[in-house]
């Protein structure tokens, strides 16, 4: 099967006008105090091509190419000292791993993705590095062959950047990370919800599965097969008004028709530190006694 070629180096290069102006007259005072001619904005990127930032709230890194002493300042300070937090930090990336929109320097998307790699964090790593996956690989909920061919030459790429431009201490990590980031995910709460799969082991974990009622076909968050279980992750909006309640309600009374367990978890949960254990709770499995590297 044919498909049409696509550039890594620049994707997606929306307008500054989507960016808060807030955020935009912070940055553009950063890259003006600063002496190092090149000054890459990561929130300002994620902002701009509508990523989640759980990473990074309220707080703008800067990525040089020149090495210096990592540094942490605050920017747009008021009369409280309050501001936006500046965290400095070196990257070897090459120069075409920056695009200017509008004058101004952002990292572009696959350099964008391994900087939040190497996040110690996992949950904060792979929300916005699968969100911006899904991008590059122009992801569907039903795949098909052709994004299965973008998905590996992607991950080709991403691992050929990864031993090229990335310091050894973080190498293993991030190519293990890259084997593991999913097309599935469609929202930063199923990319949570993926990573405790990871870690625990449940290798029948499949997101956006499908079951066939016999009029339609759902497509679940994920599901586990083998324990006929199907894992929702809700929003704070997804009850909010009453057709989508009358709606998810019918939903789940024909998916659990047809013998499937429905265990929901809602936003909040999802910011409990204990999550792996509330997981396993809920599906009555027991938690192994060491979680997988993801």
């Amino acid at each position: 099967m044919r498909t049409r070629n696509f550039d890594l180096d620049k994707p997606h290069q929306p307008s500054l006008l989507h960016s808060p102006s807030r955020v935009l007259q912070l940055a553009k005072e950063v890259l003006h105090r600063t002496p190092s001619k090149v000054a890459l904005t990561l929130y300002v990127a994620a902002q701009i091509y509508g990523l989640p930032i759980w990473s990074i709230p309220q707080e703008i890194q800067l990525v040089y190419f020149r090495q210096r002493t990592f540094s942490t300042t605050v920017v747009g300070k008021d009369k409280f000292g309050n501001g936006v937090t500046v965290r400095r930090k070196f990257r070897d990336f090459p120069p075409h791993a920056v695009i200017f929109i509008d004058k101004q320097p952002l990292l572009s998307l696959p350099f964008l993705l391994l900087d939040f790699l190497t996040l110690r964090n996992s949950f904060a790593a792979f929300v916005t590095a699968e969100a911006i996956f899904r991008c590059l690989v122009e992801a569907r909920r039903t795949p098909d062959e052709a994004q299965e061919i973008r998905e590996a030459y992607v991950r080709g790429i991403l691992e050929y950047y990864t031993r090229t431009y990335i310091s050894d201490y973080y190498q293993a990590r991030v190519l293990r990370r890259i084997r593991l980031l999913s097309a599935g995910s469609e929202s930063p709460l199923e990319s949570v919800l993926h990573v405790v799969m990871r870690q625990l082991r449940q290798t029948s974990y499949t997101q956006q599965f499908p079951i066939n009622t016999g009029r339609t076909t759902y497509y679940t968050d994920g599901a586990l097969p083998r324990l006929g279980t199907v894992l929702e992750a809700d929003g704070q909006g997804k009850y909010v008004a009453d057709p989508f309640k009358l709606k998810e309600k019918y939903r789940a009374k024909q998916i659990r028709r047809l013998g499937w367990q429905v265990v929901r978890f809602c936003t909040d949960e999802f910011w409990d530190p204990q999550l792996v254990d509330l997981v396993c709770a809920r599906l009555g499995i027991a938690r192994p006694r060491w979680l997988r590297k993801v």
